[in-house]
């Protein structure tokens, strides 16, 4: 019991510092562009090549409306 328990902390740590960690790579915390309308900097630190991914870019575009 005391195992399982520990491996599900652990599990949902991990977890936890993997989204945090994406979330830094894509900066998609919404900031104002040109317009002063909300952004997302899809392209920061894009190796995955995320900001040419149709379905995240739609996504995106959906999310600052």
């Amino acid at each position: 019991m005391a195992r399982e328990t520990a491996e599900a902390h652990w599990r949902a740590r991990l977890e936890k510092r993997e989204n945090d960690a994406l979330r830094r790579r894509l900066d998609v915390y919404p900031t104002p562009d040109e317009d002063g309308e909300a952004a997302v900097n899809l392209a920061s630190n894009d190796y995955l090549g995320l900001s040419t991914d149709a379905r995240v870019t739609e996504a995106a575009a959906r999310a600052v409306r």
